[in-house]
């Protein structure tokens, strides 16, 4: 009677098992499916682009009645288009005015406009260029514990990375 519970309960739990595998099955088919499709939406909205294009630059001069309006917005459209475009070159131009011009905070600061002991870093604003960096000095030796005595406490201070060990004696 046993036996024959656990065999009930081995063939449900194949029997959902397989349930899922087809299930994902389907799933994984319907994804792919729904892929394709999507992918021939996007072919078939291109090819109508190009056809309405198409109509658009045969018929912009005398265009039907009916969709007057959609012409006269896609010339509307093509005129922000050429706007823009030459706004943006314009921005291009200027850049490369700027670029080109040695903007006075890319070049070298004149010597002593900032201290060489503050890790040779110029004030703020004045970063030179990358390949002007004066030379750095010789970083000072990161300081070095202290020998802790015996009748104090022995307490890391906050800024040391490395804490003094506490219950240990020093020898002076």
């Amino acid at each position: 009677m046993a036996g024959n519970f656990f065999q009930n309960a081995f063939e449900k739990t194949k029997s959902l098992a397989n349930q899922a595998v087809d299930s994902t099955k389907c799933a994984a088919q319907k994804t792919k499916i729904k892929g394709k499709i999507s992918s021939e939406n996007s072919k078939l909205d291109r090819i109508y682009t190009e056809i309405g294009r198409y109509y658009y630059n045969l018929n912009k001069e005398e265009a039907p009645e009916e969709i007057k309006h959609l012409f006269d917005s896609a010339a509307k459209g093509l005129e922000n288009i050429a706007a823009l475009e030459k706004e943006y070159r314009e921005v291009e131009e200027q850049e490369h005015r700027i670029m080109n011009s040695g903007n006075q905070y890319q070049q070298t600061p004149p010597q002593g406009m900032y201290n060489p002991q503050m890790n040779g870093m110029p004030p703020q604003g004045m970063a030179p260029q990358m390949n002007e960096m004066p030379p750095q000095q010789n970083p000072a030796p990161a300081p070095q514990a202290r020998p802790v005595q015996e009748s104090v406490p022995a307490v890391a201070p906050t800024s040391q990375p490395e804490a003094v060990p506490q219950n240990e004696e020093v020898s002076q």
